[in-house]
């Protein structure tokens, strides 16, 4: 098969790395199509992990891709530049996650506060309805 190379338009073999990337890129791609087909993930997801995993098969095909852009940005190496972005996207994860999980806290907490006024509302109406009775 011959793809890519030191530049864009010099063809090479492509190595071993390169097409497991195109074939776990594709399988990705795949299940997230599955998915979004179950309606398990929305359209709007589906494309931005297809854009992700396009964007590895490109980096990986033609890796001089990365490296100009890090020499654009000022950063010495594509493969820092890599890494650079991925703390960066792993950083916002987790920052995403840390609010949506104490929005989550302070819902349960108020849920838990509700069912316990009503269940003691429920307590005391039934006291006064077996009081009544006696």
């Amino acid at each position: 098969m011959i793809v890519g190379g030191d530049s864009l338009f010099r063809a090479k073999y492509m190595s071993l790395f390169q097409i497991i990337i195109i074939l776990a890129s594709l399988g990705f791609v795949a299940r997230a199509l599955v998915r979004c087909y179950k309606k398990q993930i929305s359209l709007w997801l589906f494309l931005l992990w297809t854009a992700l995993w396009v964007g590895v098969v490109l980096i990986a095909v033609y890796p001089v891709i990365i490296n100009r852009l890090a020499d654009l940005v000022g950063i010495g190496r594509g493969v820092d530049l890599i890494i650079y972005l991925a703390l960066g996207v792993v950083a916002y994860i987790l920052f995403k996650q840390q609010v949506r999980l104490g929005k989550q806290e302070k819902d349960l907490a108020k849920m838990v506060q509700t069912k316990a006024v009503d269940d003691a509302f429920e307590s005391v109406a039934r006291e006064r309805a077996s009081d009544n009775k006696i």
